[in-house]
């Protein structure tokens, strides 16, 4: 409650308040045309020292890049305030803590060279252009292209036949670029800082928060950014690489986070935390001796250290590429270092990852391979879990686990329980874990971040590369063309999925498809399937054997193939899954014979039994195309079968397209006037998005705005069924229309009548075009004008998958205009499905679709107007 007297203050606080916004100052430096006499505001300051030395709490110093770098370092002594931070806006600015060495001058002595240096002390350093030099062990005892200073002087022995001039030398006599000592709320975007002989950004002594964005700590003698005693910092963007001694070295208490980083080449570490508590998020790591080091806190006078939770280090790695050659180390976890690892991608290295004794390492959702000698070495605590390694070999308190012993190491440690010994396979010029491998499937709770194993993806997964092209087709008549696969060096038929991928108990489903020379229909090969399934619950297991991604630009007619049966009597179905995910099902057959057998479906003779999943279309959607042989087994099994000649043919430009699920035949119904047609018009995958009028919010999403006045946001009608028992259709109407409108003078109006007779309900699926947001749906909101019984509707986003997100269902009810409203944030979908089934909203494009329960004895003719559509898109 306030006081009396803390009333009467308020208004002064808040006349204080907007004068202290209204003074906030922008100052400029301009090295180059400025002078330390101007104020900074009407006339640039020359030097940094000025300008920094009169900010205030809300001011900005814009600092002016010129041809060359600004030769002093940015040392803050002023804070800024939570409601007014100081911004340092570098504008690409690069700050350099050398000068040239003059060319001549010099004094030779027995082909050791030495020249004065005005400032030069033992902790100076020399630089030349992208290097830096080795420190000698004395000025007389230089080794070629090592330097000393002492005495005011350095002295540096060149290569032999080369004179000091022939380097471009850099005098290092500056410590820090950008450095602070207790100051904080401090921004500072776009500077470089290099060629100091100390840290490129030097923070100490409780400074904090401070953020750092697209900012550069390169080429400096000791570290590219080091944090010191408790200072508090975030980095988002920033490249800290080439230093002599580390990339980040962040020490004592300190607390750093780090995002969308790169850290490489650095002398010794890349990443080295001795103590504190700290995070990385979308880094990439590589090129030193130890590219990760965490380790125990190296201060000794903070008050209770004994009791202090930061005294053991502790680092979050979030979706980072830790890359090593054999000669170097990739992760090193020390004594009092704890270090989760959660969507990483370690690799290479003599050890890819090592846990010292007294250290904890875990590591979730990643992929660990390729080390020199072994991919972990633990003598202190290693978890893991939903991992791929490769070829794992794993040493935990002093027990070597070859690759072919992972099952053993699983029971003796309980780690990595569904975690996978597989070669890992990326897309092609990304860390993606492709869907060719089992990088898929790891924790399936979207609150941890989604189901792949490695990398995730920040935006729209990429297409894979195809890896099986058929390039030798044969002509049919009537336009179309067969591409045989002989299975002799190309297997397309590669990739297997089991469903569930696991029993009860979390034993892994084990099986490979590999080419064989065991058996062969025709040439030397085959594809031989094996495939062993755990004991226990479940009792059965569908075995899913998909083709790579193939680029057929037309659908399939005929799919067929030859398999080594053994009179197993289990079933094999055939599938073709389209560019959307809809799956096209084949008539199952028992394998109720032994030796080789063809196998044979023609979608023009035979329907397919069932469609479903993708765009729900019923027509097979080009390109790519997969052919998918779905095999039954039992529990405890092991199979073993042979595939070999595989044929695919595809319709002609004038042939018949392939079959569908059996009709009722439909009597000629004419076209219903307006945009649509009949209800049973397929959608243009190519018609345009109408025009949005577009607003930044302030909670940082975009709302696009549909108004209706002269496009409409839902041109295309679903019914499901299309049509009654008699086979009449259901019709339907879209339009742009005058009659009703909740803004302006046009609205959206939609009509759709069902036939009389059974069924009575219906599904009236109102699609929109693809719309091509670059970022995720946040929320949809549109009013409707509705006169009439009560009708349930439900909302659905399709995403660039064909994968489909829920929204519970709502009720229309009364008359007049009402508005709906969907916030995914505050009301996450009910349930997803379809698609590539991965719970993330896959973009561009998305699509949203409106599903309305229609009775026909209740409605008769259903009639609505929509306006003002606005979807709210974000990070």
């Amino acid at each position: 409650m306030l006081t009396a007297a803390t009333r009467r203050l308020v208004p002064v606080l808040l006349v204080l308040g907007i004068v202290s916004l209204v003074a906030a100052e922008t100052y400029v430096v301009d090295g180059a045309n400025g002078d330390d006499a101007n104020d900074g505001i009407n006339a640039p300051f020359k030097t940094l020292a000025r300008g920094t030395n009169v900010l205030a709490p809300g001011d900005t110093l814009s600092i002016v890049p010129m041809d060359g770098p600004y030769r002093e370092g940015l040392r803050m002594v002023h804070h800024g305030s939570a409601q007014a931070p100081i911004i340092i806006e570098g504008n690409g600015a690069v700050l350099s803590g050398s000068d040239p060495a003059p060319a001549d001058g010099w004094t030779e002595a027995d082909g050791i060279y030495n020249i004065a240096v005005a400032g030069s002390s033992d902790r100076a350093w020399l630089f030349a252009p992208e290097r830096h030099f080795d420190k000698g062990s004395s000025p007389t005892a230089l080794q070629p292209e090592q330097f000393r200073y002492e005495g005011g002087k350095l002295y540096f022995r060149p290569a032999e036949g080369k004179t000091p001039a022939d380097y471009g030398l850099l005098f290092g006599v500056r410590a820090a670029g950008v450095a602070y000592t207790g100051a904080g709320q401090i921004i500072v975007r776009n500077i470089t800082c290099m060629n100091f002989w100390n840290d490129g950004f030097n923070i100490h002594g409780g400074s904090g928060p401070c953020w750092f964005e697209n900012v550069k700590g390169i080429w400096n003698a000791d570290e590219g950014f080091s944090a010191h005693e408790n200072a508090e910092c975030y980095v988002r963007g920033g490249e800290f690489s080439n230093n002599y001694w580390h990339g980040i070295c962040d020490i004592q208490l300190s607390r750093t986070h780090f995002a969308n980083c790169i850290i490489r080449d650095n002398g010794y570490k890349a990443v080295y935390f001795p103590g504190g508590m700290h995070s990385l998020t979308d880094c990439e790591i590589s090129g030193s001796p130890v590219n990760v080091y965490l380790t125990g806190t190296t201060d000794k006078d903070y008050p209770r250290l004994d009791h202090h939770p930061l005294a053991t280090s502790y680092t979050n790695f979030r979706n980072c590429v830790i890359e090593s050659t054999p000669e170097e180390i990739g992760v090193q976890v020390g004594t009092d270092a704890e270090g989760i690892f959660e969507h990483c991608v370690i690799r290479g290295g003599s050890t890819v990852f090592r846990v010292e004794a007294g250290g904890m390492g875990l590591v979730a959702n990643s992929v660990v391979s390729g080390g020199e000698t072994v991919e972990v070495s633990s003598d202190g605590e290693y978890f893991g879990d939903h991992n791929l390694y490769h070829p794992g070999r794993l040493t935990l308190a002093g027990t070597a686990y070859g690759a072919d012993e992972f099952a053993q190491y699983q029971q003796a440690t309980g780690n990595d329980a569904k975690s996978w010994v597989e070669e890992p396979k990326f897309v092609e010029g990304t860390w993606l874990a492709s869907r060719a491998s089992h990088a898929l499937g790891g924790s399936h709770s979207r609150s941890f971040g989604g189901p792949d194993i490695g990398i995730d993806p920040r935006k729209q997964r990429p297409d894979e590369a195809t890896t099986v092209i058929p390039v030798d087709a044969t002509p049919l008549v009537g336009g179309g063309e067969k591409y045989s696969y002989d299975f002799e060096e190309h297997n397309p038929w590669s990739r297997i999925y089991p469903e569930p991928e696991q029993s009860q108990d979390g034993t892994r489903v084990d099986g490979t498809a590999e080419l064989s020379d065991d058996q062969a229909h025709g040439g030397a090969k085959s594809m031989c399937l094996r495939v062993k399934a755990p004991e226990g619950q479940p009792t059965t297991y569908n075995i899913k054997l998909f083709s790579v991604k193939l680029p057929y630009d037309r659908p399939v007619t005929t799919l067929r193939f030859w398999l080594y049966g053994d009179d197993s009597g289990r079933r094999v179905m055939p599938r073709i899954r389209d560019a959307s995910g809809e799956g096209f099902y084949g008539t199952g057959f028992a394998v109720d014979w032994s030796g080789w057998k063809q196998v044979e479906w023609d979608l023009i003779k035979t329907a397919p039994t069932k469609v479903s999943g993708g765009n729900g279309n019923l027509r097979q959607d080009t390109p790519p195309i997969e052919l998918v042989a779905e095999i039954k087994m039992n529990a405890g099994e092991e199979m073993v079968i042979y595939f070999d000649d595989l044929e695919a043919e595809l319709a002609g430009g004038e042939g018949p397209a392939p079959a569908t699920p059996a009709q009722p035949a439909a009597p000629a119904t004419p076209a219903a006037t307006g945009g649509a047609g009949t209800a049973t018009n397929q959608p243009d995958p190519t018609a345009p998005a109408p025009e949005a009028l577009v607003a930044e919010l302030p909670n940082g999403r975009t709302r696009h705005t549909f108004d209706f006045e002269t496009a409409h946001a839902w041109n295309r009608i679903y019914p499901v069924p299309e049509t009654n028992q008699a086979g009449q259709l259901v019709t339907g109407d879209w339009s742009v229309s005058d009659e009703q409108a909740h803004e302006g003078a046009m609205s959206g109006k939609i009509t759709a009548t069902a036939p009389a007779g059974a069924p009575n309900r219906y599904t009236i699926k109102l699609f929109s075009p693809k719309f091509a947001f670059d970022k995720q749906i946040k929320a949809l909101r549109y009013w409707v004008f509705y006169s009439g019984p009560a009708i349930a509707y439900g909302f659905r986003i399709r995403d660039a998958r064909g994968e489909g997100f829920f929204s519970e269902s709502g009720k229309l009810e009364g008359t007049g205009w009402q508005q709906i409203e969907w916030d995914l944030e505050q009301t996450p979908p009910v349930s997803h499905g379809a698609g590539n089934n991965d719970g993330v909203i896959d973009f561009p494009p998305q699509e949203l679709v409106l599903e309305l329960k229609l009775d026909q004895a209740r409605h008769g003719e259903l009639v609505l107007y929509f306006d003002d559509l606005q979807i709210e898109t974000g990070d």
